[in-house]
């Protein structure tokens, strides 16, 4: 029977050793689990050529695996995690090192494809593939990649995250869990799939995105796997409800590396953990689940039941804590929580706080938890690695958090009680990182009579802003505001442009810009008219058949504006015999000075009258000009 085609390797024993620090152990060799079908090949060493893979044997770094059809090969690493060689497949152990809990594990994948489920990675860990040009490293993951029938790379997660970077290409991306990336024609795309992470799957898609005829056809393709996808999920319903699998939950907390799993599922029902799949007879059937003993902290186990040989589907999955003997030689000595992150963190560029500590976990119904002004974090034993913890905290003025100071850890069981421990934070609000909303000020309202105006700011909380006035490009007054009250500025007499600009500590800035007039009352302006009020004028009589109209220039100016500024003035009119002849408003004045063309009659009076009207809406300025003619 063929299990590689419908075995998906599910199976994290995620080894954490946390709690305390027995002597450094280093193990560079993995397990063969399972070897099954007519073509499971091993090449230890890479070197000797292939023989046939034996189940119980050793997987060490630089050892060969091949599969042929109807053939698969599961390999158990130190830690707990699990590599399935899929049948047609050839990959490579090219590292393969964990010490005290540090993981430097490495497969080429040469082609086809490998399941995988990574447990959580220990900082400093690191866990690769490679797939000709690709690489692709992973954290906590678990899903299929390596390659389809015409050699291009594809990846698929059940859960976690892929980082892959294609040096070919010059391309990075980033693969979450329930999506999957493969390539149409030269452009990779990605996908949220329900079925992502199934080897199965995958087989069943590559039909389209390996057909020559589609790879100009992306949105058929897609359209296409798409409906795979749902008609997948469909089936693997169908096939839950028929294998009517029950499975006995283990203890919170197990205290040995070897445990059984116990198991009941429909009369003719397969179920397996790694090793060769069980026969379910409508009775309990037991499989053996064993980790590296010195490997302590959270572990997950996930089951794989067959209904026969081409239907398979995930069962389940169960979570249990291992602490080992605490009577054993290993120490008893309680290791009391602690922050190792030096005090105080620096928060700037980046805009986060990774807070690093240690913690004794032996005891049982444990919680760990970070805590940062209103937030706390999810329990972080499932997540800690070695008795060690890291967690990052992202930290700004969009996150609203940038004002608390401090981190606290807290750490509860049953055996240690309750412990806390704090880290003191610098939070640099000079950093435009952490600094990233800008000020906003608003203009209220503008008083050209009374020279005032009025504004407000917002986005000021728990930040230091400078305030500035610039007057027609020359900078002013200067002043610091921490409060959102309305204030106002008084203006400088006349029209001027100003700049309103308010700054933060990171650099970040709004402003208003506005050309503004200030216009209170002038005492003393007039309007000057050359000569006397009343001006008699002695014209000949024009020739024969001549009108008797003649023409003149009235001239006037305005008197006693500041600085002899027309911007004071908001309209003129002159009237003749109080008929308006012409008239200016403001947009039209630019200048005090100001010249009529008239026309006279001769034995005739003409009266013209000037009126001008101020911005700072104090009485008319007025004057008369009467011409006598004769």
């Amino acid at each position: 029977m063929s299990f590689s085609r419908y075995f998906k390797l599910v199976a994290i024993a995620t080894a954490l050793m946390i709690g305390y620090s027995p002597a450094a152990k280093k193990v560079s060799s993995g397990k063969i689990r399972n070897a099954s079908g007519p073509e499971a090949l091993h090449e230890p060493k890479g070197k000797g050529g292939y023989i046939p893979a034996e189940t119980g044997s050793r997987a060490t770094k630089k050892d060969r695996f091949k599969t042929g059809d109807e053939s698969l090969i599961i390999i158990g690493l130190p830690d707990g995690s699990s590599l399935t060689i899929n049948e047609r497949t050839e990959a490579e152990m090219a590292e393969l090192l964990s010490e005290d809990g540090i993981n430097h594990n490495q497969v080429n994948i040469l082609n086809g494809k490998v399941n995988f489920d990574v447990q959580k990675q220990a900082k400093g860990s690191e866990f690769k593939f490679k797939t000709g040009t690709a690489t692709a490293a992973i954290r906590g993951t678990a899903g299929t990649i390596g390659f389809t029938s015409l050699m291009k790379p594809i990846a698929s997660l059940r859960n976690g995250s892929l980082d892959i970077h294609d040096s070919s290409l010059n391309t990075k991306y980033n693969v979450k869990g329930g999506q999957t990336a493969f390539s149409i024609g030269k452009e990779t795309v990605v996908l949220d799939l329900k079925s992502s992470g199934e080897a199965k799957f995958l087989n069943e898609i590559d039909k389209y995105i390996s057909d020559p005829a589609l790879e100009n056809s992306k949105d058929l393709v897609i359209k296409l796997v798409q409906n795979a996808d749902s008609s997948y999920q469909v089936r693997k319903e169908q096939l839950k409800q028929q294998a009517n699998c029950e499975i006995t939950p283990l203890p919170d907390t197990v205290y040995s590396a070897e445990q059984k799993v116990k198991v009941k599922c429909a009369k003719g029902i397969m179920v397996g953990f790694q090793d060769t799949p069980v026969m379910s007879n409508g009775e309990i059937v037991e499989l053996n689940v064993e980790w590296e003993a010195s490997l302590f902290g959270a572990k997950k186990i996930s089951l794989l039941c067959y209904i026969d040989s081409t239907n398979s589907f995930p069962c389940g999955d169960l979570t249990t804590y291992y602490i080992g003997d605490m009577n054993s030689d290993q120490g008893n000595e309680h290791k009391p929580l602690t922050i190792t992150t030096s005090s105080p963190a620096k928060v700037c560029d980046p805009a986060s706080v990774t807070i690093e500590g240690s913690f004794d976990s032996r005891g049982t119904n444990a919680d760990l938890r970070v805590k940062h002004g209103n937030f706390t974090s999810e329990n972080l034993i499932p997540f800690s690695v070695n008795g060690n913890f890291s967690y990052n905290i992202q930290i700004s003025d969009e996150k609203g958090n940038w004002i608390y100071d401090q981190v606290d850890v807290e750490y509860t069981s049953t055996e240690f009680g309750s412990e806390t421990a704090s880290l003191a934070l610098n939070i640099d609000k000079t950093c435009n990182s952490v600094n990233r909303i800008p000020p906003k000020i608003e203009l209220l309202n503008y008083d050209s009579l009374s020279c005032n105006i009025r504004y407000k700011f917002s986005n000021l909380d728990d930040d230091i802003n400078l305030f500035t006035v610039t007057t027609d490009n020359i900078s002013g007054i200067e002043s610091v505001i921490t409060q959102t009250n309305p204030a106002s500025s008084t203006l400088q007499k006349g029209r001027h442009a100003y700049v309103f600009k308010i700054t933060d500590q990171a650099g970040n800035s709004s402003k208003i810009s506005r050309t503004l007039g200030c216009y209170k009352k002038i005492p003393g302006a007039y309007v000057k008219i050359p000569g006397k009020e009343i001006e008699k004028l002695r014209v000949p009589p024009p020739p024969k058949s001549f009108s008797n109209k003649f023409h003149k220039e009235l001239r006037f100016t305005v008197m006693g504006l500041p600085g002899s500024d027309p911007a004071y003035i908001k309209s003129v009119k002159v009237t003749q015999n109080k008929k308006e002849i012409e008239s200016w408003n403001e947009n039209q004045i630019n200048s005090i000075m100001f010249s009529v063309p008239i026309e006279l009659t001769r034995g005739e009076d003409s009266e013209f009258d000037i009126t001008v009207k101020l911005k700072s809406s104090q009485k008319d300025l007025v004057a008369k000009k009467i011409y006598q003619v004769r």
